[in-house]
C-alpha cells in the first residue's frame, strides 16, 4: 500500500479507508442482493408462470422456492422488496380462499371427463380462438381495508378471485373473453327494487352504454332484485350474445364456456344457445 501511496501521491491513511470503505460496500451489496440478476429474472418468470396458471404463490412459498433453487434465505421482507423492484412485471393481490368442495378430488375427476369429451366434440368441429369464449359472473365491489393473504401475481394478471376483503357490493360483471383475449362485450347487473309503493315501476331491458371510444368494446347494463343473474336475464344476454355474433361473424359458430349456474344448465336457455349457432362448455358439452 505505500507504493501506490508513492505512485499515486495519496495518503497511506486514504487508502486504507478507500479500502475499508470498498470492503464493506462489497459485504452490504451482498447481504442485500440475495439473487443475481439472471436468478431475478427466472424468479419473475417461475411467478408469472404459476399466476397465469391460476395458482398464484404467497411470500412463504416464493421464499421456499428460493431456498430449493439457489439456497439462499429470504425474509418476507425481501420478497417485498423484490416485488416492489420488479413491479412492471409482478404484483400482490389479496385472494380469497375456494371452498373444499371445489379443490377436492371430485373436481379433478370431473375435470378428465370433460377435457375427454371436449376432445371427441373438437374432433369433428372446429373453431378459431376469436369463436371460443368463456364468461363467468363477478362482483364489483367497495374494497375495505381488512388484513388478507397476499400473493405474488403477473402485473398484468386480473383474477376475480385476487381482491381484497369486500364490504358491499355494486354490481355484478358478465364479461365475454374470446381465447385471442379479445372482450367481446360486458353486462352490468344493479341491484334494484321492484314494485315498491314509493318507487316508480321500471320495464327491465338491456340498455347499452355509451362508448367512450371507438377502441371499447360494447357494455350493457341492467337491473335485478338480487344484482345478479337470473334465468330471464341470463336467457335474454344469451340472445344478445348470439345476435350480435351473428351480425359479426355470420356463419360461424360460436362454442362458449361457462360454470355450473343453475341458469346456466337450464334446458330452455340451452335450446336457445344452439338455434342461435351457439355451442354451450359446461359440465357436459351441449351439441345438435
Amino acid at each position: 500500500m505505500g507504493r501506490v501511496a508513492v505512485d499515486t501521491g495519496v495518503s497511506v491513511s486514504a487508502l486504507r479507508m478507500a479500502d475499508h470503505r470498498a470492503k464493506k460496500a462489497t459485504e452490504l451489496r451482498h447481504g442485500i442482493t440475495k439473487l443475481t440478476a439472471d436468478h431475478e429474472d427466472v424468479l419473475v418468470g417461475t411467478c408469472q408462470a404459476f399466476s397465469i396458471n391460476n395458482l398464484p404463490l404467497s411470500a412463504a412459498q416464493v421464499r421456499q422456492l428460493i431456498d430449493r433453487k439457489w439456497g439462499a434465505q429470504v425474509s418476507e421482507k425481501w420478497v417485498r422488496r423484490f416485488v416492489k423492484r420488479r413491479r412492471a412485471s409482478l404484483s400482490t393481490r389479496a385472494c380469497k380462499a375456494l371452498a373444499d368442495k371445489r379443490t377436492g378430488a371430485r373436481v379433478l375427476g370431473n375435470v378428465k371427463v370433460f377435457t375427454e369429451e371436449l376432445s371427441a366434440f373438437l374432433k369433428t368441429r372446429h373453431f378459431p380462438p376469436s369463436a371460443v369464449m368463456n364468461y363467468d359472473e363477478t362482483l364489483v365491489v367497495v374494497r375495505g381495508n381488512q388484513l388478507a393473504t397476499r400473493r405474488v401475481v403477473s402485473a398484468d394478471t386480473e383474477r376475480n378471485n385476487a381482491a381484497s376483503t369486500r364490504t358491499s357490493a355494486v354490481a355484478s360483471l358478465l364479461t365475454f373473453v374470446a381465447a385471442d383475449g379479445s372482450i367481446f362485450l360486458s353486462v352490468y347487473v344493479m341491484k334494484s327494487s321492484f314494485g315498491d309503493a314509493d318507487q316508480t315501476d321500471v320495464d327491465f331491458c338491456l340498455k347499452e352504454a355509451p362508448r367512450v371510444s371507438g377502441r371499447s368494446w360494447p357494455r350493457y347494463y341492467c337491473w335485478t332484485e338480487s344484482g345478479y343473474l337470473n334465468g330471464e336475464l341470463f336467457r335474454r344476454v344469451i340472445a344478445l350474445v348470439a345476435q350480435q355474433w351473428a351480425v359479426r361473424s355470420p356463419g360461424l359458430p360460436l362454442l362458449l364456456f361457462c360454470d355450473q349456474g343453475g341458469c346456466h344448465l337450464d334446458p330452455e336457455t340451452i335450446s336457445a344457445k344452439l338455434d342461435g349457432n351457439v355451442y354451450s362448455g359446461c359440465r357436459q358439452l351441449a351439441s345438435p
